[in-house]
């Protein structure tokens, strides 16, 4: 009957609806025990959720200063070809320290692009390079406490000097010799320094030989082909060979058993300057330069800072240099820069600008030099072995 027909057709769209929805109900079941990762966009907030004005844009970041690096050494072969060892090491330091090497071949009026020495290093690490030594156009060499640095194509590159050493001392020459004193041992443990020489530029090396225990060498001098002279910071000992390193003679220097600090200084390895300092800030402390020209068999003394024939008025931070026979001079953070050609009996100032701090002075043979003062830029040259200097240049420390 058509009643039961539409009962029928109702019972069925009954049924279908409900799988319809029972569907549906399943489908959004497993979407989200099944999650599909889809990048929905930010909702635009009402203006119930945010002010009116609209939002700060943060300031640009500005670009990065380059560090400023400062002179750290230096290092010449002539009056126009030398090299400056620089560092963004300075107070405070809040990074790693980079040491790098510029060079010049017209005297400081332009500069090749910085080369990095080695690796960084921390802040507090007292090895770090701090001495740059240059024997020839190739052969050039940084160092400090903890490790060398060598160059074979005159600061282009550097690699790691193989020397077995726990400290590095002092490396110096010139021409195809180079000399070079280390400290063997652990630290805690006494033994003597050594010393090698070398002369291909620093390519091979000599045996080392033993120094006596106790002293400590501050510096090396050398002068002609085979003869240094090794000098010790305080008690004024010194050792020296004439024979390119197989034998060494120590030397009695002219110095007192009070004496702080001692400075040596030789063109020649026959005449032997010595310059013996007091404590520094006491006043009766005496400094004293005294002389030997028999290689240290005998001294002199020349100058005194208490009696008539004076010494300049030197400070506490004092350079002392001899070009060639019968010349000194001497660098304070007082007057700058002295000179003697007579022994000692007079001085002249050959330097009156005012340095800001101690200045560093370094020859290449008798004429040829640079001085340089702590913390300054400014590089003085001389042609004439000190009698007169001019400011070649104000070097650009940016890298």
């Amino acid at each position: 009957p058509p009643t039961r027909k539409l009962s029928g057709v109702n019972v069925a769209v009954t049924v279908l609806a409900t799988l319809v929805i029972a569907m549906i109900a399943y489908s959004a079941t497993t979407h989200a025990v099944h999650p599909v990762a889809v990048a929905l966009p930010t909702a635009s907030p009402t203006p119930s959720m945010v002010p009116a004005s609209p939002p700060v844009e943060p300031p640009p970041t500005p670009p990065m200063a380059a560090p400023r690096l400062f002179i750290w050494g230096f290092d010449l072969i002539n009056a126009t070809t030398g090299w400056i060892l620089l560092s963004n090491c300075t107070q405070p330091m809040s990074g790693r320290c980079q040491y790098v090497v510029a060079g010049t071949a017209d005297g400081g009026q332009t500069w090749s692009a910085p080369i990095q020495v080695g690796p960084s290093y921390d802040p507090a690490d007292g090895g770090a390079p701090r001495t740059i030594r240059f024997i020839n156009a190739a052969d050039g060499f940084v160092y400090g406490a903890g490790g060398a640095f060598v160059s074979h194509d005159g600061g282009r590159t550097w690699s790691p000097l193989d020397l077995p050493a726990t400290f590095v001392n002092a490396i110096s020459g010139h021409g195809q010799t180079v000399w070079a004193t280390t400290y063997p041992c652990p630290k805690g443990i006494l033994c003597g320094y050594e010393v090698r020489s070398s002369h291909d530029g620093g390519w091979t090396w000599s045996a080392p030989r033993r120094l006596p225990v106790g002293f400590s060498p501050s510096d090396v001098v050398s002068f002609g082909p085979s003869g240094a002279l090794i000098w010790g910071p305080s008690s004024g000992e010194l050792v020296m060979t004439t024979d390119g390193g197989i034998t060494w003679r120590p030397i009695k220097g002219s110095c007192s058993d009070t004496t702080f600090r001692a400075l040596v200084t030789s063109s020649d390895g026959h005449e032997i300057w010595e310059l013996c300092l007091g404590i520094p800030g006491n006043a009766s402390a005496s400094k004293v330069l005294s002389l030997s020209e028999d290689g240290g068999k005998t001294w002199s003394q020349k100058a005194s800072s208490h009696s008539s024939s004076s010494l300049p008025s030197l400070g506490t931070e004092v350079s002392l240099i001899s070009p060639r026979p019968h010349v000194v001079l001497l660098g304070t953070d007082q007057t700058p820069l002295f000179l003697t050609r007579n022994a000692a009996a007079s001085w002249i100032q050959v330097l009156t600008s005012p340095i800001g701090g101690s200045l560093s002075i370094r020859f290449a043979g008798a004429n040829d030099g640079w001085a340089i003062g702590a913390g300054q830029t400014t590089i003085w040259s001389t042609r004439d072995g000190g009698e007169n200097w001019t400011p070649v240049r104000v070097y650009n420390p940016a890298p």
